[in-house]
């Protein structure tokens, strides 16, 4: 009887843990004017819904608000950095030879995350503000 309560505690423990990841994670809007690949899917220009899904890893889902097309991009490296609080978040991007890939993501706060940018001589990169959803 103690086993199954000890269980049950551990398991709606982990449940809550969960929940609060999820729950926590924060959308933010972006307006991208410029063809773009993110975790291998072609996306166009237009408005983005960007949300950092939490869990055992950390996977940025960036959602086409017209088009209802969605990527998802794992991250290689997620830092901490040591940034003012309350600075906008930036998607930043590594563009040359006619074409732009998803490089980073900062959340305004403490983290940044850095994808797999193609590697090619002559490139610049592309930056992007993002606001909170919950703000407009």
């Amino acid at each position: 009887m103690k086993s199954t309560t000890v269980l049950r505690t551990m398991v709606a423990a982990a449940a809550m843990v969960a929940g609060a990841a999820v729950g926590s994670a924060q959308t933010m809007l972006a307006e991208i004017p410029f063809a773009f690949e993110a975790g291998g899917a072609k996306m166009n220009p237009g408005s983005y819904q960007v949300r950092m899904i939490a869990g055992g890893r950390a996977i940025l889902r960036i959602s086409d608000v017209e088009r209802r097309h969605s990527a998802l991009a794992v991250p290689l490296v997620t830092d901490s950095v040591s940034r003012p609080r309350g600075s906008e978040p930036i998607l930043s991007f590594q563009c040359g030879e006619g074409r732009c890939t998803l490089a980073g993501l900062w959340d305004g706060s403490t983290t940044s995350y850095t994808f797999a940018p193609w590697k090619s001589a002559g490139t610049q990169m592309a930056m992007v503000h993002l606001t909170n959803a919950s703000n407009r």
